[in-house]
């Protein structure tokens, strides 16, 4: 039995300390509150409450908990799926419209469809040439395929690339109005087809333009959603 008084170690039938003479029968009735049990942050040993530093490791004990103390909480940031599902439909959009006529031109009375696949084997010879034509063609395919895979590894990773949707959907959006823009410049100073008439909002051509918006919404509102949950 432990003095309470001195700390001197008696026999357990012991009534008074042998040491100092203090009685020991009420200290015994009463159990000696055990101190909280602490562990070394750096190696988790047990280590005493009053320790400054850990005696297997030498950790600073108060500069651990003062450090662990001032740590910021790590906050969990929800997976935006409705932003990706958004990317991946409006990249599905754009290339889907490849397939439809983009363009219809009247002219002598009479009415036909521009397709994309006739926007990108123009070369000339009464056309426009390649590089207005079908240029902004060849990037939207290859930019809206971009963001195919990035929707791809962002499902895969759990990790959102809304920055890169906001871009590639902006400059696919420039693509499609470059596009057009270019096509009515060049039939009005067309010396082939003069006094012909275009319209310049078909089904796909309004297709590929929403689809481009599509994306490009997709990451800046999962931008602004990520900034307001910091």
């Amino acid at each position: 039995m432990r003095c309470p008084e001195c700390g001197f170690d008696n026999p357990d039938d012991t009534k008074f300390c042998t040491n100092c003479g203090t009685k020991l029968e009420a200290a015994a009735s009463s159990p000696t509150p055990t101190a909280p049990t602490s562990f070394c942050p750096q190696c988790g040993a047990q280590i005493r409450p009053e320790a400054r530093f850990c005696d297997q490791c030498g950790q600073d004990l108060k500069q651990a908990t003062t450090r662990v103390a001032s740590a910021p909480p790590q906050v969990e940031r929800a997976f935006p799926l409705p932003n990706v599902i958004a990317a991946g439909v409006g990249a599905v959009m754009m290339l889907v419209s490849l397939a439809i006529p983009w363009y219809t031109i009247r002219y002598l009375g009479a009415s036909s469809d521009v397709s994309a696949s006739d926007l990108l084997t123009e070369t000339g010879n009464g056309g426009p040439i390649w590089a207005g034509s079908a240029l902004p063609l060849i990037l939207m395919i290859i930019f809206a395929s971009l963001v195919l895979l990035s929707v791809l590894f962002s499902i895969w990773k759990k990790v959102a690339t809304k920055s890169l949707w906001a871009s590639l959907g902006t400059v696919c959006t420039l693509c499609v109005v470059g596009n057009a823009g270019y096509i009515l410049w060049w039939l009005h100073d067309s010396p082939w087809y003069g006094g012909a008439w275009i319209n310049i909002v078909q089904a796909g051509s309004a297709l590929a333009f929403a689809g481009a918006l599509v994306v490009s919404f997709s990451g800046i509102c999962g931008r602004s959603t990520a900034q307001g949950q910091t």
